[in-house]
């Protein structure tokens, strides 16, 4: 029917709801005809595209003319429609086959629709917004713009980076950990490699030339020249000469040593001696069997031989030829601490008493301070096996004029009388010896002091020393001109005095380095070892020996020097619990003797104490009680020690022993 037309009029039926059964009556207007269609028949040629059925509603109006037919739902997919009655604003429809098609939400600005080739498609927020740029990680840039002929240079994901332009002969370097940086390394784009990255800054070698530095510049050449030419200096730069013949026959007016002393060829001699900065020696004769010396740009000088028998001696700046008993050289026993028969820890109590052998720790009467004495481990290097410690066991912090704390080692006269001391003939000699201070409270370096006396102490030489850092092994060294006046014992008295004092009042301390009619502990000026319970102090390798130069220190066997110290001290004792000290022989009733062996010719009359517990006979009755004197036979190294006895038969013999071998003991004391 053409599109002007319209029902306007219906035959047989009122307006309203139409049955199946109806007619409708349709007039064409332009031509008055009237058709006729069922009701039935409209809905079965719509019912295939409007899925009608015979109940769908079909109405007419009567004024407008127009058919009015209800459809019961969404046009599905296989019908030509979406099968879904909404969708969402802006959404995106997705085909579901003959399913109602499915809508997105809104997409979030820069996300795209992206198929995977399998399932339905995915959002990817690929891009930074609806107008951005493609991001990193899906294979963009991350930029809108880069510089017109900038290197890019990747972030991660962040945006590309990129350089500017790049200046002419610039390259781009990487450091292995950041960025790349750029480096200025060529001259330009189409040159060379520069001479401060490593290249010759030159485009071309010419073949055989010698390549010469020049700088930061590029490199210089000296071409070759005649056959036979030599590469000889101008003082600033090489060139090819010829060489000028079999040796030097051409010197600078005015050389030192040569004759004639104006510019001149050929043939030469020497005038005088060759200086030592030219290549000589400065002089014109060294002794037959003399030792050449250096010095510096100075002629050198000859260390000619003296007496048969002499050593050359190192004094470190110098070398000396001097008379050196390389045996027995050193006049201090037990200077490594290696024996102690007293015990190997010793509290010290006031006043002087031994410690370890040979050497004593005086705790001065008035002063408060204690120390412990212990042989020790401790040791400056692995030459030296033991030392010995002080320790701070009661500190004294406000010394009196009076006050002394300090080792003494006694030297008897007849082994320091080599030294002459007293005599127009007295060696100058060298104390050495090795020393640590631990501590905290001291201020360092920190200065101590010492001091040579005689017998009397009427003679003294005080001296200082510094010890430059906590718990750091150093050597002292300290040479002392022999003493010509004052009284020095050769006897079997004290000969020679050594105190190196740690603390020390002003009425000990005198002036440093000079011989003084006076009894000096030290000089003034020494630091208070005693101040602190956490001060620790060790020494070990003490040396005292003839001349200026402090030798490597003498080491002795222990047997050796353990015999040197019996003849001062011998401790008898047992090495286990009741364990025989030797034969004893009851002189009568009352009394019993035994014979003990010292070890070495005891120096003199000795003091013998008990320590301990009285020995006690292995079989025969009676007992043992306290000591009732002792004669020594000095020269044969032998003692008789003489018992209280109770209960025994006179001229018995038996064995006696001690019950404990910690603590029981025969002490035999002729110390200094």
């Amino acid at each position: 029917m053409a599109t002007n037309k319209k029902i306007t009029e219906l035959t047989e039926l009122g307006s309203g709801q139409v049955a199946n059964d109806d007619v409708l009556a349709l007039v064409d207007i332009s031509t008055s005809t009237t058709k006729k269609i069922k009701v039935s028949t409209l809905r079965d040629s719509v019912a295939g595209v409007l899925s009608l059925t015979a109940s769908s509603p079909l109405s007419v109006d009567l004024a407008t003319g127009d058919v009015t037919i209800s459809i019961p739902g969404p046009i599905a997919v296989n019908k030509g429609g979406t099968g879904a009655a909404t969708f969402t604003d802006g959404g995106v429809l997705i085909g579901k086959g003959t399913a109602a098609f499915e809508t997105t939400g809104v997409l979030a600005d820069g996300t795209i629709i992206i198929g995977d080739g399998a399932t339905n498609p995915t959002t990817l927020a690929a891009f930074s917004s609806a107008t951005g740029t493609l991001a990193v990680a899906y294979g963009g840039s991350g930029a809108a713009s880069h510089t017109d002929g900038g290197v890019l240079i990747g972030k991660g994901t962040a945006a590309f980076a990129n350089t500017g332009v790049l200046a002419d002969g610039t390259i781009i370097i990487g450091d292995g950990a950041t960025d790349p940086v750029t480096l200025a390394a060529f001259s330009s784009s189409t040159g060379t490699l520069k001479v401060a990255n490593g290249g010759t800054g030159a485009a071309t070698l010419t073949a055989n030339n010698v390549l010469l530095g020049n700088g930061t510049s590029a490199v210089q050449v000296v071409a070759p020249g005649t056959s036979g030419n030599v590469l000889t200096s101008n003082g600033t730069t090489w060139a090819s000469t010829v060489p000028s013949g079999g040796g030097v026959t051409t010197f600078t007016a005015g050389t030192t040593g040569f004759t004639p002393s104006t510019a001149t060829s050929g043939a030469v001699t020497l005038a005088g001696t060759l200086a030592v900065a030219n290549g000589g020696t400065g002089v014109a004769t060294i002794t037959t069997g003399g030792l050449v010396v250096g010095a510096a740009t100075s002629a050198v000088t000859s260390l000619n031989p003296a007496t048969a028998g002499n050593s050359i001696i190192d004094s470190g700046t110098a070398w000396t030829s001097v008379a050196k008993n390389w045996s027995y050289r050193n006049l201090i026993i037990n200077g490594e601490f290696k024996v102690a028969q007293r015990g190997t820890s010793i509290a010290m109590t006031t006043g002087e008493a031994y410690g370890l052998d040979q050497w004593t720790w005086n705790n001065n009467i008035s002063g408060a301070g204690r120390v412990t004495v212990t042989q020790s481990t401790t040791v400056p290097n692995s030459t030296f096996a033991k030392s010995m410690k002080i320790d701070v066991t009661t500190v004294d912090t406000s010394m009196a004029s009076g006050d002394q704390y300090g080792v003494f080692t006694h030297i008897e006269g007849l082994r320091s009388s080599r030294i002459g001391f007293g005599t127009a003939a007295a060696e100058t000699v060298t104390v050495s010896f090795w020393i640590r201070v631990d501590s905290t409270d001291l201020t360092f370096p920190a200065t101590f002091g010492g001091a040579l006396n005689n017998s009397g102490y009427s003679r003294s030489y005080p001296f200082n020393f510094t010890v430059t850092a906590s718990a750091t092994w150093q050597k002292i060294t300290v040479t002392v001109a022999g003493d010509v006046t004052g009284t020095w014992l050769q006897t079997t008295g004290q000969g020679l005095n050594l105190v190196l004092s740690f603390a020390c009042g002003s009425t000990n301390a005198g002036p440093a380095n000079t011989w003084a009619t006076a009894q000096y502990y030290s000089a003034t000026g020494s630091a208070n070892f005693m101040n602190h319970v956490n001060n620790d102090l060790y020494l070990t390798g003490v040396q005292i020996e003839v001349g200026s130069i402090a030798t490597p220190f003498e080491y002795r066997d222990y047997g050796e020097e353990l015999q040197l110290c019996r003849r001062y001290f011998r401790r008898f004792e047992v090495a286990a619990n009741n364990d025989t000290l030797g034969l004893a022989t009851t002189e009568n009733t009352n009394r019993a003797a035994i014979v003990l062996d010292t070890g070495a010719p005891i120096r003199a009359m000795p003091t013998v104490s008990m320590r301990g517990a009285a020995p006690t006979f292995n079989t025969i009755s009676g007992t043992l009680s306290s000591i009732n004197g002792a004669w020594p036979k000095i020269d044969s190294g032998t003692i008789v020690v003489h018992f209280v006895a109770s209960g025994v038969t006179a001229l018995q013999t038996d064995r006696i022993r001690f019950a404990t071998a910690t603590s029981d003991s025969i002490d035999a004391t002729a110390e200094l």
